[in-house]
């Protein structure tokens, strides 16, 4: 991209600030000129809690896409309800496989009728015991079949597979049963009052673990009212041992280097 910038006719490279990304994107978007924004999920939520509405919507978008990290539900709908003109896409990928995944349809996850081992895609995609392999002419480490295990738990629900996080390193044993965060912070995430969310485990006596989730709420949201409001919506939403039993509220989203939380 940044080569694009500097080397192509006709496209400007605008320079940002990490020490305040949300000023650079409101620098982006003031520009008028930018009608295409690639980054992630984080970094679109720290945008929108952080920059005046006007601004947003003032944009010139077209073209959305979100990687790195998975696309919930709830920043699909957000972004499609902002820019309803603009064309919103997620993408997979990986360091051994390149992009091989592009999903357009506004929702989570992707479609069930892509995982065809035996189909003619140049990217081709299979599911095994809950786990997403790809074969990739552009891969760089794959089996004598081609295929590139993935390492990433997907599980079928309807006719999508959604992601379900990192194999070994994600799933939360409370008591026997696995919760997978990535499914307990899109629930959140769906709250119209969370503007970020992340759930990790932490070593609890008798059960194992216990889901502890990581909460930034909207500038309107009862604060004192908070945890109890958060675990009664779990409660509705979720199977028991996934509600969260401990809450940590933050005033901004962390966020990495990378863009991601």
């Amino acid at each position: 991209m940044v080569a694009l910038g500097l080397f192509m006719e006709q496209q400007n490279l605008i320079c940002g600030d990490f020490a305040d990304l949300a000023a650079s994107f409101e620098t982006a978007l003031r520009n008028r000129e930018v009608t295409a924004i690639s980054s992630t999920p984080t970094f679109w939520r720290l945008a929108l809690m952080s920059i005046d509405s006007d601004v947003i919507t003032g944009a010139p978008l077209v073209s959305i896409s979100m990687g790195g990290e998975i696309v919930d539900q709830a920043i699909l709908d957000e972004l499609a309800r902002l820019f309803p003109d603009a064309r919103i896409r997620h993408i997979y990928a990986s360091s051994e496989a390149g992009a091989a995944i592009v999903v357009t349809d506004g929702k989570a996850g992707f479609a069930s009728k892509l995982a065809d081992p035996a189909g003619t895609r140049t990217i081709g995609i299979k599911v095994e015991e809950d786990r997403l392999y790809i074969r990739s002419p552009y891969s760089n480490k794959s089996d004598a079949d081609g295929w590139v295990d993935t390492g990433d738990l997907v599980e079928l629900r309807g006719d999508r597979y959604l992601f379900c996080g990192r194999a070994g390193n994600t799933t939360i044993n409370v008591g026997g049963q696995k919760a997978f965060p990535p499914d307990i912070e899109a629930h959140l995430n769906a709250h119209p009052q969370v503007v970020w969310s992340q759930v990790t485990a932490r070593r609890a006596p008798l059960m194992g673990n216990l889901p502890v989730a990581s909460v930034v709420l909207t500038a309107d949201a009862d604060r004192a009212d908070a945890e109890r409001m958060l675990t009664e919506h779990c409660t509705n939403g979720l199977a028991e041992y996934a509600v969260p039993r401990m809450w940590e509220f933050f005033d901004t989203i962390p966020m990495r280097a990378s863009l991601k939380s």
